[in-house]
């Protein structure tokens, strides 16, 4: 047994937004606290901004909350809006508009791009966080026909087809694919369902639509409760009961391991990836072992990866009992069919193909020698009910789609997105208007 030992990391400053603090310098931190506790603990000073400074007491009649008690605190200001055009809950959500603008305008410097308008937090990020759950449900349909299902689709039904009412189900906070699928198993077939979002920080939340300014508030809403990264770890992950958490890959090689650090150019140079994630750590933990790529091609399904961020390592049973973890499905999601990791030869063998595929379509895209389990057939379409939930009910602004499109067309997609989001928010903040207003 190989262990890697590295000294603690001590930070000087850590630098925090939160909602309120109490005048004798207790700060509440609402919803999700990711890693601020542990960061808190290793930095020499803890400089924290909050949206209001209330008496003391106060903060006892606030639920759901986390408390960063006043000795771990050095100092206080102040500073209304501080995480704007970022979301600070409940006061507003992210405008995704001014972020979209800000990384638009790229001559101009970040820190000025994105800094406070001087009439403040815009009203409407202030009356979207307002907007409630039921709010949201009752807002009429938005995509109509019976138009044939897209990829993404086909790919988010399959693998809502892997969840059932004893899943557990983990979602990062990059993964709309994954995001739509779990919330489309709970909407249909597997009710019962756990799913945690932003990270484990929402758990168990309701299968909310993925409206993009309004995805935060609802899942913060509905969750049965808030917690943070560190101890979700210990109290989920290091237990073995995560069940799910669908990860996208950039490269996937023939034994099932990934690549979410950086491609080599045919230049030389690198690409960077979005990074593991922790992948490292979790890809073992949980109890079924789900991937997707989104593209297929020899240079996303390859012989062997230029670097491997993430592997499942422990597949059977008789390695995975000892260690206290269950063992579930090893598979791999592409655009093209659905792979299963094979516990024998501990090699990636396709088990379905996608409507239409071939099976010389499917070598010539892959950068390695295919096994075809005996028993491969096509993966069957999703029905007219499913894409109706799938398209009114769990993803009204198709953000699924963000993962299947090229770079050069993902600003076009993005700017569409955005459109769409903001008059759909516009919508829900007059209903929640019209329902609380006094008769």
């Amino acid at each position: 047994i190989t262990t890697g030992i590295i000294p603690a990391l001590r930070l000087d400053t850590f630098v925090v937004h939160a909602q309120r603090a109490d005048e004798s310098g207790n700060v509440q931190i609402i919803g999700p606290r990711a890693l601020d506790f542990a960061v808190a603990g290793a930095a020499r000073e803890v400089l924290v901004t909050v949206e209001e400074i209330v008496p003391v007491g106060a903060l006892r009649h606030n639920g759901r909350q986390s408390i960063l008690t006043r000795n771990q605190v050095s100092a206080i200001a102040l500073a209304p809006g501080g995480a704007y055009p970022a979301s600070c809950l409940p006061f507003y959500v992210t405008d995704y508009q001014a972020l979209a603008g800000a990384f638009a305008a790229k001559e101009i410097p970040l820190s000025d791009s994105l800094s406070m308008p001087s009439e403040g937090v815009p009203e409407r990020v202030q009356d979207a966080a307002k907007v409630r759950a039921e709010t949201v449900l009752a807002m009429p349909r938005l995509v109509h026909g019976n138009k044939e299902a897209s990829i993404d689709e086909i790919i988010a039904a399959r693998i809502a087809a892997e969840l059932d009412n004893e899943s557990f189900a983990s979602a990062g906070a990059v993964s709309p694919l994954a995001n739509v699928a779990y919330r489309l198993a709970k909407a249909t077939h597997a009710p019962d369902m756990i799913i945690a979002t932003m990270s484990c920080g929402h758990l168990d939340i309701a299968p909310s639509p993925m409206i993009l300014s309004l995805i935060e508030s609802l899942d913060c809403e509905t969750a049965v409760a808030h917690a943070g990264g560190d101890d979700t770890y210990s109290t989920y992950y290091q237990a073995g009961a995560v069940t799910h958490e669908i990860v996208g890959a950039a490269q996937v090689d023939r034994r099932g391991r990934v690549n979410t650090i950086a491609l080599r150019k045919r230049d030389g140079s690198l690409i960077r990836l979005p990074g593991q994630g922790g992948m490292a750590d979790v890809a073992n933990m949980h109890r079924d072992y789900l991937l997707y790529v989104p593209r297929h091609s020899v240079q996303s399904l390859v012989e062997t990866v230029e670097i491997a961020s993430s592997a499942r390592g422990l597949l059977t049973e008789a390695e995975r009992e000892p260690m206290g973890y269950r063992t579930g499905a090893a598979l791999v999601f592409t655009d093209l069919c659905v792979f299963r990791l094979d516990g024998e030869s501990r090699q990636l063998a396709v088990i379905e193909t996608m409507p239409g595929v071939t099976r010389q379509q499917l070598q010539d895209a892959t950068g390695f020698a295919l096994t075809f389990d005996a028993d491969c057939g096509e993966v069957a379409l999703p029905s007219n009910e499913t894409l109706d939930i799938l398209r009114n009910r769990i993803d009204p602004l198709g953000l699924r789609r963000l993962e299947f499109v090229s770079a050069r067309e993902r600003s076009a997609l993005i700017a569409e997105i955005l459109a769409t989001d903001r008059r759909m928010v516009e919508r829900c903040i007059a209903a929640q208007r019209s329902h609380t207003a006094p008769d």
